[in-house]
């Protein structure tokens, strides 16, 4: 996942958060790419109005192969692989870092992480206020655990350093009520701000992540009973 800061956007995970605008786009997969945003968030963080993208990568060797290299091409923009960024959810540390290292693994083998929670929530600290420019997240799995399902939440906590705020009830962004996806091969969704520029400005943010196998895209969100694979081989 990943989310980027400057012209390049964040990018969360192979969660991103990039500090600029992502290399975007393509066509949205089967399931649809609903947008919904949030105008701000808890804090003063305040959210452009977002627009999302959704890019498929096919279920063989050179969809991988393109998948792969177009992480590691997003990750020098990553806010979350950048020191002194602090993650943190019950999937445990080695997990996180493997959300934003900007590796892969091999297709059907090593590199896979396992998100199987209704959601799985995992709070992001990058130490200061931040501009961000994007945030995605990339699946790769042979079923439907390449499908996608998640929001995010921004705060502006910058008055008590380092204290986790309260996020809002209400996302940010949203996947939407469908589930996203192709039900296998690779899966990468982007919000970026409509009409460019920066999409949020915080010191925090939370993705809630939904776990997917079982479930169709286009089916309901948060409907799935089995896990995600966020930038794994499957």
């Amino acid at each position: 996942m990943a989310v980027n800061s400057m012209r390049r956007a964040a990018v969360l995970a192979a969660a991103m958060l990039a500090a600029a605008a992502a290399a975007g786009g393509g066509a949205a997969a089967a399931g649809g790419a609903a947008a919904a945003g949030g105008a701000a968030a808890a804090g003063g963080a305040a959210a452009a109005e977002p627009a999302l993208t959704a890019k498929a990568f096919s279920n063989d060797d050179a969809g991988f192969a393109i998948f792969r290299d177009r992480v590691a091409a997003m990750n020098g923009r990553n806010l979350l692989a950048r020191k002194g960024v602090k993650m943190d959810s019950a999937i445990g540390q080695s997990n996180l870092l493997m959300l934003a290292d900007g590796e892969v693994g091999s297709r059907g083998n090593e590199g896979r992480v396992n998100i199987d929670g209704s959601p799985t929530v995992i709070t992001c600290c990058l130490g200061s206020v931040k501009p961000i420019h994007e945030i995605g997240l990339f699946t790769f799995n042979g079923d439907s655990r390449a499908n996608q399902d998640y929001e995010v939440r921004f705060a502006d906590n910058s008055g008590q350093p380092g204290k986790k705020p309260k996020f809002p009830d209400k996302p940010d962004l949203t996947t939407g009520p469908a589930i996203l996806g192709q039900n296998q091969g690779g899966f990468h969704t982007s919000f970026t701000a409509k009409g460019g520029g920066v999409l949020a400005k915080a010191d925090w943010v939370e993705l809630r992540i939904w776990q997917t196998l079982g479930s169709k895209a286009g089916a309901p969100a948060h409907g799935g009973n089995g896990w995600t694979a966020p930038t794994s081989g499957g």
